[in-house]
Order: structure tokens, then C-alpha cells, then sequence
């Protein structure tokens, strides 16, 4: 499997603050890690690194 990102996703090194989502951010089973529309904040972005998203 590529590690390319598809035309929905980013490398969360290029996600900045202040960003969007355009859908659903979801972990590797399916679940809602945040919702479609959600504005990454600092400490969003903080959390998802930690967790190796």
C-alpha cells in the first residue's frame, strides 16, 4: 500500500492551524477522530502527532 495521499488527504506535516476539514478525520478502524467541518487548533494538531496519526 502507498503512503501517497489521495486527493482528500494531507500529510499532517502540511496541516496547519486555522485549517478545515473537508470530511471526517478517521483512525485506522473507522472511527471519528474529528468531524467533518472541524478547525484544526494547535492543541488539535498537538494531540493527532502524539497519537502517530
Amino acid at each position: 500500500m502507498s503512503n501517497t495521499p489521495t486527493p482528500n488527504e494531507i500529510d499532517l506535516q502540511q496541516a496547519a492551524e486555522g485549517m478545515v476539514l473537508a470530511a471526517a478525520l478517521l483512525d485506522a478502524h473507522g472511527g471519528v477522530l474529528l468531524p467533518q467541518d472541524a478547525t484544526l487548533t494547535a492543541a488539535t494538531l498537538a494531540s493527532l502527532r502524539r497519537r502517530g496519526v
